[in-house]
């Protein structure tokens, strides 16, 4: 299954390797929002909701370490925030099976 850009997607190899180095990796695109593309994401297993809510706190908690990384240098409270316009987070599940 491949979901694309914006989607859900799951891989046995990268293309071009060889199959020595077999593997499932599950790349979910969280942020930014707007690339979500949910019509390639998975409704099971049931709880899924829940890795949407972590993913977003985690950018929560970016933002204000950026905040007080911001203030500690002297600058505004936004400045390394607004510096990091084009910021985004996937998360990654890679899974190293024995080799077939």
């Amino acid at each position: 299954m491949s979901g694309g850009e914006g989607g859900f997607s799951i891989s046995s190899h990268l293309q071009g390797e060889a199959m020595k180095d077999w593997r499932d990796v599950v790349m979910y695109p969280t942020y930014p929002v707007s690339n979500r593309d949910y019509s390639h994401w998975p409704d099971k297993p049931e709880g899924w909701s829940k890795v949407t809510e972590y993913s977003e706190r985690l950018m929560g908690l970016a933002y204000k370490l950026l905040e007080v990384l911001s203030e500690a240098m002297g600058l505004e409270k936004d400045a390394l925030k607004n510096a990091c316009v084009d910021m985004e987070q996937k998360i990654f599940v890679t899974y190293f099976p024995k080799t077939p």
